[in-house]
């Protein structure tokens, strides 16, 4: 085991969503598994194809005024919910990890 390392993972090439992953520990070939787990992670996940960065901008700016011209069109098309930009459900993230094997 050394030190941690870090890289920067690019989703979705036309919004160019970037991610700081840090690796905590790299396990030797033919060492098993253990279970992967996500221990921290800042702000929600935007919505696919919202636009990168300005069209974020303007989904938060629209969903949470309700006197913005595209309030209602904006919120119905994010599923209706309410949305707190800051909100990450760990336990989410970690049921979904917990599908995989890697």
């Amino acid at each position: 085991m050394g030190r941690s390392k870090s890289f920067t993972y690019v989703y979705d090439f036309g919004d160019d969503w970037r991610h700081l992953i840090t690796v905590e520990e790299i396990l030797p070939i033919g060492a098993t598994p253990p279970k992967t787990e996500c221990f921290a992670a800042e702000n929600a996940c935007p919505l696919e194809d919202i636009g990168g960065l300005p069209g974020y901008m303007n989904y938060l700016e629209a969903i949470l005024d309700p006197t913005y011209p595209e309030h209602r069109a904006m919120r119905d098309w994010g599923g209706g919910k309410s949305f707190d930009p800051r909100f990450v459900d760990i336990d989410a993230i970690n049921r979904k990890l917990a599908r995989f094997r890697f």
